[in-house]
């Protein structure tokens, strides 16, 4: 394969991923603007974006209602745990949209993903497209996790 081929392939090997990103909050608003940036300006974007936020009395829920607008937002009570947070998040007409095939004939087929992050997390802008370049090296795998720091 010639090197535009390669770069083809992998272009769209990313493409076969439709990915959900689930974003749970809990007085997250002193992060949310960089876990929001990190999220939105990704090299591979999310298809569908859904956020949960459990009771927050910050301007966290306000925060990403601007951002992502209010139609994308679960508002929970505080006892919500994250797990159970997810869950609703999943609920959401916004989790299901239908989106474009995008997978062309002879790549396969196309393969659903959430990706969890919380108020907190700072995805570099190609984590996500690391994350799916992993996948498809290992196709058997269906939990992937990043390198986290402090």
């Amino acid at each position: 394969m010639s090197p535009t081929s390669d770069s083809t392939r992998q272009r769209h090997d990313l493409d076969r991923h439709v990915v959900t990103a689930v974003l749970v909050s809990h007085d997250g608003a002193r992060w949310l603007p960089g876990t929001l940036k990190g999220l939105l300006t990704q090299t591979r974007p999310v298809q569908r974006l859904v956020a949960a936020d459990t009771g927050s009395t910050d301007r966290g829920p306000a925060v990403m209602a601007e951002v992502i607008g209010a139609g994308n937002l679960v508002i929970l009570p505080r006892t919500t745990g994250y797990g159970e947070a997810v869950n609703e998040a999943l609920r959401h007409p916004a989790a299901t949209m239908a989106v474009p095939e995008t997978v062309e004939p002879g790549y396969g087929r196309q393969v659903e993903w959430i990706w969890l992050l919380h108020d907190d997390s700072a995805p570099a802008a190609t984590a996500l497209e690391q994350l799916l370049a992993v996948a498809d090296d290992n196709p058997h795998v269906g939990i992937l996790g990043p390198k986290l720091r402090d």
